[in-house]
């Protein structure tokens, strides 16, 4: 792998702005000889941007030509590193790059200065073997309303460039989503929104992309946070999960999970997350840590119960629903579902089931909730109970089937005829004592 160090300075002033700018040809995806010819426009062992005098609406292009040297298509990428902006004069310096000179097309990119150092890097395009040079062009244009603050202050970066690898990785990771190291996009599929969920001897990976896509993880108790000088498919990396999705253009997702198993207890993993449509992007690395040593696993119920055995006035009745952990282990990204029986609704928004998300619930813990409960006149009553839900990262469902509830009418109903048969009774017993009164009566007469 050959890494030509070619720095880039830009001092400005409205006196003087100086940029400097030094090229970088590198490999992601070595096979023991480059791949990729790069020659940078003065050279790859002088700057590409020196420019001292740089005035607000001054500008400035060079270019850089690639080929490519192997039998099969090979990706273009660029980024930064180095970077030196103290003044934040990149905030007001403009960065266009194009394959072509031609300006009624759209630029491959175009932003701040600012905005692609934060790139973690750029695919410029697909090299087909035998195609012969392409050459990219990089515009630098100073704002013409840059401030008098930026007077005698100037910045510098090394721009890099070289092959990628025809598939997107993000950040290296840990368990733990502490991320590090560099990331690649391919063909603007972006990976994001990592999570990892560690169990004992395995880990859920979950993320998001963009566009459909397949899914794939690789990982290692190494890491690897620069890939420079790493091939495909693991890129250095010892494992690799199996392919799932695939393929992309009828199988893709855009929120993947995979489930790592087999793992070593009580063990830092390092993993990026790897998706292709068509083909393959791959997130940053990033670790987690496996569970303690001694398998530790959660243990979920339930509890349902009203406030009171009687509804109110207004026809609604709170429950409390606890879910508790009785387990040795924290139970992950812990929901709860209620499945009301028929006719029974939600007071807060009418509806007849409803999910909250709880969260983690460590060994010993629970987590509680309250809401109310409109028994309307519609409630059917009889066999269709109501069903609440547990789930889980790390548990099996778990549910619970509560009994038909009464009517607020039927309950009603129930009281009516208490009364009504207090009062037949007590018409029943007038009656007697009349016909006993006239039956006292006549015998006197």
């Amino acid at each position: 792998m050959k890494k030509i160090n070619i720095k880039n300075k830009i001092l400005s002033v409205f006196a003087i702005t100086v940029i400097a700018c030094f090229g970088l040809a590198f490999q992601i995806q070595a096979q023991g000889e480059s791949l990729l010819n790069i020659n940078f426009q003065n050279g790859n062992n002088e700057p590409l941007f020196t420019e001292i005098n740089f005035l607000p609406g001054d500008a400035v292009t060079r270019y850089v030509d690639v080929s490519n040297l192997s039998a099969t298509t090979q990706a273009v990428v660029v980024k930064t590193d180095t970077v030196f902006d103290s003044h934040g004069l990149a905030e007001w310096m403009v960065i266009k790059i194009d394959d072509d000179t031609d300006e009624n097309t759209a630029p491959i990119y175009q932003s701040t200065l600012e905005e692609f150092f934060d790139l973690p890097s750029l695919h410029l395009g697909d090299l087909l073997p035998g195609t012969g040079t392409t050459t990219y062009y990089f515009f630098v244009e100073l704002d013409i309303n840059t401030p008098d603050a930026m007077q005698e202050v100037g910045l510098s970066f090394n721009i890099v460039v070289g092959e990628g690898t025809l598939e997107s990785f993000g950040a290296e990771t840990d368990f733990d989503s502490n991320s590090s190291g560099d990331s690649f996009v391919y063909n603007n599929l972006l990976i994001t929104n990592v999570q990892v969920v560690p169990g004992f001897d395995s880990a859920v990976i979950t993320w998001d992309t963009n566009k459909d896509s397949t899914s794939r993880v690789v990982y290692d108790i190494n890491s690897y946070p620069d890939l420079v000088g790493t091939f495909a498919p693991n890129y250095a990396y010892d494992y690799s999960s199996a392919l799932f999705d695939a393929p992309a253009n009828t199988a893709g997702v855009i929120s993947h999970s995979v489930t790592l198993t087999g793992l070593i207890p009580s063990t830092i993993y390092y993993f990026r997350p790897i998706s292709s449509a068509s083909p393959d992007t791959a997130g940053g690395e990033l670790k987690f840590t496996t569970d303690n040593s001694t398998q530790e696993v959660p243990k979920l119920t339930i509890e349902k119960t009203a406030q009171t055995n009687m509804l109110n006035s207004s026809g609604w009745q709170v429950y409390n629903v606890i879910v508790r952990n009785n387990g040795q282990g924290t139970a992950y990204g812990v929901q709860l579902e209620d499945d009301l029986p028929g006719g029974a609704l939600f007071a807060e928004d009418q509806s007849d089931k409803k999910s909250w998300q709880l969260g983690d619930i460590a060994p010993g813990e629970f987590k509680s909730l309250a809401y109310a409960i409109n028994n309307s006149e519609e409630i059917e009553t009889g066999e269709d109970n109501g069903e609440i839900k547990v789930l889980a990262y790390n548990h099996q469902p778990l549910s619970y089937f509560s009994e038909p509830r009464a009517s607020q009418k039927s309950i009603v109903g129930d009281l009516g005829g208490l009364s009504n048969v207090f009062v037949l009774v007590l018409v029943v017993l007038l009656f007697s004592l009349s016909l006993s009164v006239l039956a006292f009566l006549y015998r006197k007469i």
